[in-house]
C-alpha cells in the first residue's frame, strides 16, 4: 500500500497544486511509493551558532533548534518531504519537530542518510540505522541513503574506524569498490528489514552504481546529486544513466548555495572569473529577468526549472515565507524559451573555480575536497576522489 502517495495527494490539493506534486520509485522501494518534488533541505553548512552565515543547523554547535523550528514550520505548512542525515548532526531535534507534530507519520516522506562523517561498513550502516532510530524516534523512514561512496568523510577517516575490514581506510583489507557493495548489501537488509521503504545513494556517479548492477543486487531507487542551472551540462551523462536504469534523480543545492558563496575555505569561496557566472544563482540577471516577468522570486524560478526537468529538489530554509513560495514552485511553469535561457547559464567547471566544492571536474581539475591544498590536479584514469567526480 502505498502510504505516502494518497496523502501526498490531499496535501497537494489543499495546497491548490494543479499538477503532479511526487515521482514513483522503482527498483529497492516498495511497490507505489512516490517521492514528493519538493522537501525541505536539512544540512547547514555552518558550525558557529554566533555567524548567521553560513547557517547553522547542528546540534554539536548548539543550533539544534534551528533545524527542530524549520521541520515544525514545514510540517506546520504542509511540507510533504524532509532531507535528512545523520551526518547533519541534529537528529535528536528532528525527533523532537515530528513528535510535536499533529501531522500523521503518513503524511509526510522522511529521508535520512547514514555516513559519511561515520565510517561505511557493512555492520557500521546497520549500527547507524539503530542510531537513527533511537535519534529521531521513528518507526520506519521512507528512504534511506547511503551519504558518499567512499569511507569516511569525502575520502578522509571518520571518528571511529569501521568495522568492516573492507572499508577500513589505511589498512592493507581496505577495498573501496568492495567496501561500497558491502554496505550496499547492508542497506539491502534494511529495506528487506522494512524499516527503510526505499534505499538509495547520494554523490554516487555511474561507475558507483555500475558496481552494485555487477554485484547482481537489487538497485538503488534513488541518487541524489548537485543540480542547479550552474551544474547542469555535468549533470546530464548521470541523469540519463540513472533514467536508464530507473533510478529517480533527485538534485540538492538547487540555488546554488548562496550562504556558502562568499564563504572562506575549501568547502566555500567562489573564485571563479565572471565570465562563469555572477556570485549565486539568485544574482544572476537571466534568472532575475525571468523572476519579474512571472512576478515569483528568483528562488521559484530555479525550482521551477529543476521541476521542468523533472528533477526533484530539497531547498534549505528557515524561512516560513520561503517555504510557502517553494511550494508554490512546483505549480509554476516556464516557457521552453525561459528553460533554454536558463540552461544557456555557464557551468561552474573547476578548471574555472578550484575552490568551489560543488564544481564540477574539468581539465584533470577536480573539486577541493579531493586534495589538501587546492586546485586539486589530481585525477586518476578520468575520476577524482571519491564522488569528487560529480
Amino acid at each position: 500500500m502505498a502510504r505516502f502517495s494518497i496523502a501526498a495527494s490531499l496535501v497537494g490539493a489543499a495546497l491548490g497544486w494543479d499538477q503532479a506534486t511526487s515521482l514513483p520509485l522503482y527498483n529497492a522501494a516498495v511497490k507505489g511509493l512516490t517521492f514528493p518534488m519538493v522537501g525541505l533541505g536539512t544540512g547547514g553548512y555552518g558550525f558557529n551558532s554566533s555567524k548567521k552565515q553560513p547557517e547553522c543547523w547542528a546540534e554539536t554547535a548548539g543550533c539544534g533548534a534551528t533545524a527542530e523550528e524549520a521541520i515544525a514550520v514545514w510540517l506546520a505548512n504542509g511540507g510533504e518531504r524532509i532531507d535528512d542525515a545523520n551526518s547533519y548532526f541534529h537528529q535528536n531535534y528532528t525527533g523532537y519537530a515530528l513528535a510535536k507534530s499533529p501531522r500523521a507519520r503518513s503524511s509526510y516522506f522522511y529521508l535520512s542518510k547514514v555516513g559519511p562523517s561515520y565510517s561505511l561498513g557493512y555492520q557500521d550502516i546497520l549500527d547507524q540505522v539503530e542510531g537513527i532510530k533511537t535519534q529521531v524516534n521513528i518507526s520506519y523512514v521512507d528512504a534511506l541513503l547511503i551519504h558518499w561512496p567512499e569511507a569516511g568523510q569525502q575520502g578522509s577517516i571518520a571518528p571511529a574506524p569501521s568495522k568492516d575490514p573492507l572499508c577500513q581506510l589505511n589498512a592493507t583489507t581496505y577495498n573501496e569498490k568492495e567496501c561500497r557493495i558491502s554496505s550496499w548489501r547492508a542497506m539491502v537488509k534494511v529495506f528487506n528489514s522494512g524499516f527503510a521503504r526505499s534505499i538509495g545513494v547520494s554523490n554516487y556517479n555511474s561507475t558507483h552504481i555500475q558496481d552494485i548492477i555487477d554485484a547482481g543486487l537489487p538497485l538503488p531507487a534513488i541518487n541524489q546529486r548537485p543540480f542547479n542551472p550552474h551544474r547542469a551540462a555535468s549533470s546530464k551523462d548521470i541523469i540519463e544513466f540513472c533514467k536508464q536504469h530507473n533510478i529517480l534523480f533527485n538534485g540538492y543545492s538547487p540555488l546554488g548555495v548562496p550562504d556558502m558563496a562568499a564563504a572562506g575555505g575549501s568547502r566555500g569561496a567562489h573564485v571563479y572569473p565572471s565570465t562563469v557566472g555572477a556570485p549565486t544563482l539568485l544574482e544572476e540577471k537571466v534568472i532575475g529577468d525571468i523572476a519579474k516577468s512571472h512576478q515569483i522570486s528568483p528562488a521559484q524560478v530555479l525550482l521551477a526549472w529543476s521541476f521542468a526537468k523533472g528533477v526533484p529538489s530539497n531547498p534549505r530554509s528557515v524561512n516560513e515565507q520561503h517555504m510557502k513560495e517553494n511550494m508554490a514552485a512546483v505549480s509554476i511553469t516556464l516557457s521552453n524559451a525561459e528553460i533554454q535561457q536558463i540552461d544557456g547559464l555557464n557551468e561552474d567547471w573547476c578548471d574555472l573555480d578550484p575552490l568551489w566544492y560543488e564544481c564540477a571536474a574539468r581539465n584533470n581539475t577536480c573539486p577541493p575536497q579531493c586534495c589538501d591544498k587546492p586546485p586539486c590536479t589530481n585525477m586518476d584514469s578520468g575520476v577524482c576522489c571519491g564522488a569528487g567526480d560529480q
